[in-house]
């Protein structure tokens, strides 16, 4: 069971997500901080014709990149002959990752509405189902029932949190007419923007995104959440106004004037510790996580474990077992993203490494960022890539 903390850090809001008393997720957050999800009447200032992009601005000085091989259906709002896209040309654009270092942030016409059991996405027809949705008798009978709400500009996709509304709930007809109600309201706000955007002028603002913690609570599995916790009255009553049962039911605002929240789950100390370039395992192994800015290297050390020539390969099966559980989450409560290489201690057994992997696999699975376990390289390192959403957590703390 997890556990939101959403306080005040340093001027700043933070939404830490604990497991246990253990961080396993954070992030911090401020006016401005975050463009993801904002809808934009965008403006093409120029096209690099060598990369296949345009660079679109979409508010005075901030400019986006705007890939033209993976964007097909461009959102054209001024008048076209052609479907070329141009410099000077309007488009109707989402920011799907925010800037990082010296990239640009990167644009999409594919717009998407997230709700808590559905998103309303322009990239796709019909309706899909996230990976952890595999019932087939559910799967048909949302199919049936969904797919009247979509149009030839938009799909959907159903969120893991619609299985569970379905698996508690003791109505099955309840379940459904929540689920119609937000069918209705996301699609009437996408259609919404869609319609009016053709009217407004560049640079207008169509649809700002929501709170990070906002998001952490609509993101978070349901049967997984236990508690949301706040000691700021302004939060406490913006997350009321969801008027959402199931997590009003949760919500509890902290009001101990003598112990303060942050130091009731240790949040200084966990973030602290977040930033440490070692990471030691309770085996007396540790980790060396080196973040650089083509990719992170992560390196597995046997440090004080004891060995012996009989007993060498199990010890370092336990350990790189250990590293890997621990790497999981350390890349979550980092939010390190890209490529990622992890330089596990060798062993000789083969059934050792496929284990390895299929424990890494499993590990990552649970990470609500897309996170792959490609492969063992020549040199036998293990390549992750982690989908790149928002900024690591050590530049969100500078």
């Amino acid at each position: 069971m997890i556990k939101l903390i959403i306080t005040n850090y340093k001027e700043r809001i933070l939404t830490a997500t604990l497991e246990g008393n253990s961080m396993i997720e954070a992030c911090l957050e401020e006016d401005g901080s975050s463009f993801v999800g904002n809808i934009y009447v965008g403006r093409v200032e120029k096209i690099v014709k060598n990369i296949n992009a345009a660079f679109i601005e979409v508010a005075p000085g901030l400019k986006g990149y705007y890939s033209l091989e993976e964007n097909k259906n461009h959102l054209f709002l001024n008048r076209k002959n052609t479907s070329k896209v141009c410099e000077g040309d309007l488009l109707l654009v989402q920011v799907e990752r925010d800037a990082v270092k010296t990239k640009a942030m990167i644009l999409t016409s594919r717009l998407n509405l997230s709700g808590k059991y559905i998103v309303v996405n322009g990239g796709i027809s019909g309706i899909h189902f996230s990976e952890k949705i595999s019932g087939k008798k559910m799967k048909k009978v949302l199919t049936e029932f969904l797919l009247p709400f979509c149009s030839e500009e938009f799909g959907m996709i159903v969120r893991t949190n619609a299985k569970e509304l379905f698996e508690s709930s003791q109505n099955p007809e309840d379940a459904m007419e929540l689920l119609k109600k937000e069918a209705l309201e996301l699609t009437a706000q996408f259609q919404a923007i869609c319609s009016q955007a053709k009217t407004r002028t560049a640079f207008t603002l169509m649809h700002g995104n929501r709170p990070a913690y906002l998001n952490s609570i609509l993101n978070a599995r349901t049967e997984e959440l236990e508690e949301i916790i706040t000691d700021d009255q302004t939060i406490w009553q913006e997350i009321q106004s969801c008027q959402d049962e199931s997590i009003l039911k949760k919500l509890r605002l902290y009001e101990d004037s003598l112990l303060s929240l942050s130091k009731l789950y240790r949040i200084e100390e966990q973030l602290t510790d977040a930033l440490k370039e070692r990471v030691w395992l309770k085996s007396g192994g540790y980790l060396v996580i080196q973040p650089t800015e083509a990719l992170t290297v992560i390196d597995v050390n046997t440090g004080k474990c004891i060995q012996s020539k009989n007993n060498r390969e199990e010890v370092f099966f336990k350990v790189n077992q250990e590293a890997a559980i621990e790497i999981a989450k350390q890349l979550r409560l980092r939010n390190y993203s890209g490529i990622i290489l992890i330089d596990f201690i060798d062993m000789k057994e083969s059934c050792h490494n496929t284990e390895l992997l299929e424990l890494l696999s499993g590990m990552v699975i649970k990470d609500p960022v897309k996170t792959t376990v490609v492969d063992i390289t020549k040199l036998g390192l293990v390549e992750l890539t982690r989908k790149k959403i928002r900024k690591p957590l050590y530049e969100q703390l500078q």
